[in-house]
């Protein structure tokens, strides 16, 4: 019985006084080429491309281009912008635009939401 206080009680003391003992499981590790931490991951809600689409400034066609996505790739969806510029693409024509958040390029900006599928 006095070996469970003593050890209790020690525990206890390296707690208080900040120190560590070694009992913290693994750090998650990214998932594979993502770019995202474990956390991130579980709090994304994945934008992926249809097909191959641009990256741009802000929510229309003549705003500058960040970078691109391939048909596949992925962004965390920050909002969606429903009164975006006009466009046609994949198969139709929309005003709605969303925002992204693309860790693997380092990249946040808008791309056209009729060529993106919603997953998570």
């Amino acid at each position: 019985m006095w070996r469970k206080n003593f050890i209790a009680l020690a525990v206890a003391t390296i707690a208080m006084s900040g120190g560590s003992i070694g009992l913290a499981g693994p750090v998650a590790a990214e998932p594979a080429g993502t770019g995202l931490s474990a956390a991130e991951s579980q709090a994304c809600t994945a934008a992926i491309a249809k097909e191959a689409l641009n990256i741009r400034s802000a929510a229309s066609t003549g705003s500058k281009i960040k970078d691109s996505l391939k048909k596949g790739e992925f962004g965390c969806l920050i909002s969606f912008v429903p009164n975006g510029g006009g466009y046609t693409a994949c198969g139709g024509s929309s005003t709605v635009w969303y925002h992204v958040k693309v860790p693997k390029l380092r990249v946040t900006g808008y791309v056209v939401a009729r060529c993106i599928k919603i997953k998570g």
